[in-house]
């Protein structure tokens, strides 16, 4: 089925005009998943139909051009697109975080019996239940994180939570920024780990 729908894409392409005025999308795009190519070939289909349509409206202007020249003029206005780097950004307070790390410096546990026969010399990355996740989430659910707070050790997820039950601030930016002390950095050194039931969120 693979084969033969190949060959079929291959003469509907070749079909629309001459050789010389090919678009050649089956070159520029080469693939070998089929329904990607049934796609090539439907955005092949429609650059030829839509310049026989232009012929048809303009003859005197368009009559002359050949398929390549009409899909430059398709393509004229289209902007390229940028992938926008994956970065994220810390409240300029926050310094920086630090991974977290067990006494002797070390940032991941042991290698378990399963992961020594599989060859791997170390194990999982250290984490911590999130402290500010504590407020918000029950008992059993806390979020665990393998950061905590370069100034006082609390362990602070990175990820953005804020919207979700009663979240208004990620638990990076609540850390530094809140007026609480039970839940603001204070730059002690002393990690917070249990966090007050009354300050804990309710809905």
């Amino acid at each position: 089925l693979k084969s033969c729908l190949c060959l079929m894409l291959d003469e509907s392409m070749s079909g629309w005009c001459p050789k010389t005025d090919r678009l050649a999308l089956e070159k520029c795009w080469p693939t070998k998943n089929r329904w990607f190519r049934l796609l090539v070939t439907v955005i092949g289909m429609s650059v030829v139909d839509l310049m026989r349509v232009y012929r048809n409206k303009d003859p005197t202007k368009y009559l002359e051009w050949d398929i390549l020249k009409f899909a430059d003029h398709l393509c004229a206005g289209l902007s390229e697109h940028l992938k926008r780097p994956i970065c994220m950004t810390l409240p300029d307070s926050a310094q920086i975080l630090r991974r977290i790390s067990n006494q002797n410096g070390d940032l991941n546990a042991p290698p378990s019996e399963s992961q020594r026969k599989r060859g791997l010399s170390i194990g999982n990355c250290l984490t911590a239940p999130c402290y500010i996740c504590k407020k918000y989430e029950a008992n059993g659910k806390y979020n665990r994180t393998s950061w905590e707070c370069a100034n006082c050790g609390t362990p602070i997820c990175l990820q953005d939570r804020s919207g979700k039950r009663g979240r208004k601030r990620s638990c990076l930016y609540e850390h530094i920024h809140s007026n609480d002390d039970h839940i603001k950095c204070l730059n002690d050194g002393l990690a917070k780990n249990v966090f007050p039931k009354c300050k804990k969120f309710r809905l």
